[in-house]
């Protein structure tokens, strides 16, 4: 019993210390726990408590990655977004399906071919900028439809620039519902040459007014009587920024596939991107040119390279 009131008073003494280093841990990590919280406001995100301290430790692994990253004297600037409180392997699951390995091309159920983008001897790509006849930047969802909002994104800069108008919005839904037998696995990715043979074989696609988008894959629900057509499409010879040039310069906005599965393009937000690293592709994506004196860029729109890369042309 004498020995009670000692070890009462070590508990004490321990308890104090710990709660005192949390105390002060807590304290330095205030700044960032603030930040966290303004970004879960900002994009009405909530937690249970479990989930809460590995959301917690995901944004801020990405938050440190951006900080590094912008401090570094490169091309382009990071940005925090709605990707933060990801994973790398979460946000590639649920953002970058699989559009394939190797150059784009027809599906393997078809016997079409698709033709090659036949370079010029020479060629010099003037001042070009595409922007105002692009549609404008769509938000997929969770739905690994990209591949559809890229072909149909190259195929509304072309009506546009045909027409001299904007606000043609056509119907990734239609896309994503209908283009199973052309190769393509609705919410789970596909191929932006698929959906060219789509429209080809169906006649057309719908506009978006006519079949929403749902950010999930359904019936198919084609109407012939509203629709917009394509006569034929081409795609780049694998590897060639020449003919990638003449297209952009010629035909108009191209659709291309991306590796979006690194963090720097995750958290892209300003300047011309570069990235060594990038490997397989796993993102579809349209390109404008911008080009200014003796400097050449492309400007990239996502809904979210290797590989041909794959353009609308003659829509009708």
């Amino acid at each position: 019993m004498r020995f009670a009131a000692p070890l009462a008073l070590s508990a004490v003494l321990f308890f104090f210390f710990v709660a005192s280093a949390s105390s002060d841990e807590q304290q330095h990590d205030d700044p960032l726990r603030g930040a966290f919280a303004q970004w879960m406001r900002t994009h009405a995100k909530s937690y249970s408590n479990e989930e809460f301290v590995f959301r917690w430790n995901a944004w801020r692994e990405n938050h440190r990655f951006i900080e590094e990253h912008n401090r570094q004297n490169h091309s382009y600037h990071l940005a925090m977004n709605q990707f933060g409180d990801l994973t790398a392997d979460e946000f590639q699951t649920l953002y970058t399906p699989n559009l394939g390995r190797g150059p784009l091309t027809a599906d393997d159920n078809s016997t079409a071919t698709p033709p090659i983008l036949k370079e010029k001897a020479t060629f010099a790509l003037a001042c070009v900028d595409w922007r105002q006849t692009t549609p404008r930047v769509k938000n997929q969802g969770q739905c690994g439809s990209d591949y559809a909002f890229s072909a149909l994104g190259a195929l509304e800069g072309m009506l546009s620039r045909k027409y001299g108008r904007q606000g043609f919005d056509l119907s990734e839904q239609n896309i994503v519902d209908c283009s199973g037998p052309q190769g393509n696995y609705g919410c789970n990715g596909g191929f932006m040459t698929a959906c060219y043979e789509y429209v080809k074989k169906s006649g057309g696609v719908n506009y978006a007014v006519n079949y929403p988008y749902t950010g999930q894959q359904g019936q198919c629900r084609f109407n012939p009587n509203s629709k917009v057509g394509l006569s034929s499409y081409a795609v780049i010879p694998y590897g060639s920024e020449q003919a990638l040039e003449q297209a952009l310069a010629t035909v108009g906005p191209v659709a291309v596939a991306v590796d979006a599965s690194l963090p720097s393009f995750r958290f892209y937000s300003a300047g011309i991107y570069v990235e060594p690293s990038a490997t397989p592709t796993n993102l579809a994506t349209l390109w404008l040119p911008l080009v200014t004196a003796r400097r050449m860029a492309w400007r990239t729109t996502s809904s979210r390279t290797r590989g041909a890369l794959v353009g609308a042309k003659g829509a009708t």
